[in-house]
């Protein structure tokens, strides 16, 4: 049967810690996959993100504010979302600028690492985070 070399071949565990293969029957190929992290770093706590030796960082998405009132870090202002939308790109910029690339890295989530400004001052903040670890190249 023209699967069962595909089949073999995820079973044989090709694929790096951290990933899962998948089989593409339409393409006779097999891809690994990585699995999605999600980070919540309250304001002033470090962040400290890591991967498996060989895999090294490549961060999807970061936010730096407050989305949510009901998230679990700690929250002064009842009540209070602070999200500006030139806050984002500016976020991904620099979380990329420490991270990106690597096999771990560790930053403070505070206005001075992540924007240089207080967007909502007074307000604490925190940042949502999404990486994946992927083969370095």
């Amino acid at each position: 049967m023209i699967y069962a070399h595909l089949q073999n071949a995820c079973q044989s565990r090709p694929c790096p810690a951290g990933s899962v293969c998948k089989v593409d029957y339409e393409n006779d190929s097999f891809s690994c996959i990585y699995a999605k992290k999600n980070e919540m770093i309250c304001e002033g706590k470090t962040a400290q993100l890591s991967c498996f030796q060989g895999l090294v960082i490549d961060v999807e998405r970061a936010l730096y504010g407050r989305s949510s009132v009901s998230q679990p870090c700690p929250n002064n202002a009842a009540e209070t979302i602070c999200i500006k939308e030139d806050i984002v790109p500016e976020t991904l910029r620099r979380i990329r600028y420490l991270c990106q690339g690597k096999n771990s890295c560790s930053f403070v989530a505070n206005v001075d690492t992540l924007l240089g400004y207080d967007p909502c001052f007074g307000i604490l903040k925190y940042v949502e985070l999404r990486y994946v670890c992927k083969l370095e190249t």
